[in-house]
């Protein structure tokens, strides 16, 4: 079993909206045996935040993302509202996210896959995010329900061979951040080492894929979904 941990920012360019969105995937076994504190993700002098994230995947058999879909300020009019049957009226902005959050979690779990992990189980926790009820409603069906289905038929379509992808997501839960002082409990940790992972993002997104610590473009995917809904 798995824990996948989230967490997102963003960044304004010329022209373009950068959606970062950052992912944890560790065992859940070694998670729960290997829980860093405020005081082990402060970073030494003579070693970097990224050394030291890389050992703490290491420690606990874990992957990380950093996925990111640079979009053009066109399609982000902040007029624009996006709709569907189950969410009516969602701000343009909003849905850029759920897309970035959404694409980011089909990489990851296709990343275990691909690493050969024997994943059954996966619980998934994300930073909250201030979101009608309606559009965090649907996300949680979409991430629980439909996401490992949309990966297998997205594997069929690519002629992938090995058998389909069949853990399951049981739960898709926000968490709210530590109180200042105060250790974090495992849920808390897993998205604070996310968001340390984040603050890495122009860094790690130039320097690419490394030592357990990938980097995804999925800029062409979420203008997909922005374009469909």
């Amino acid at each position: 079993m798995f824990y996948i941990f989230c967490d997102e920012k963003y960044r304004d360019f010329d022209g373009f909206r950068r959606f970062i969105t950052g992912y944890l995937a560790v065992p859940q076994n070694s998670w729960n045996h290997t829980i860093p504190d405020r005081r082990g993700l402060k970073i030494p002098h003579n070693i970097s935040l990224v050394a030291r994230l890389e050992k703490l995947l290491v420690d606990t058999g874990g992957v990380a993302l950093l996925a990111y879909a640079d979009l053009s300020l066109n399609l982000l009019p902040k007029e624009k509202r996006d709709g569907t049957d189950d969410v009516p009226g969602m701000a343009r902005t909003d849905n850029a996210w759920s897309a970035a959050l959404l694409t980011g979690l089909t990489t990851i779990l296709t990343i275990l896959d691909c690493k050969g992990h024997q994943v059954q189980a996966v619980d998934t926790y994300y930073d909250t995010r201030n979101l009608k009820i309606e559009h965090l409603s649907a996300i949680k069906n979409t991430v629980t329900q439909n996401l490992i289905k949309i990966i297998n038929e997205a594997r069929q379509r690519l002629s992938f061979q090995p058998p389909e992808f069949r853990p399951k997501i049981r739960c898709f839960n926000p968490v709210l951040k530590a109180v200042s002082g105060k250790n974090p409990d495992k849920y808390q940790a897993g998205v604070l080492v996310v968001h340390k992972l984040l603050k890495n993002d122009i860094d790690l997104i130039d320097s690419g894929s490394n030592k357990g610590i990938y980097v995804s473009d999925n800029t062409q995917f979420v203008e997909i979904i922005l374009r469909t809904f």
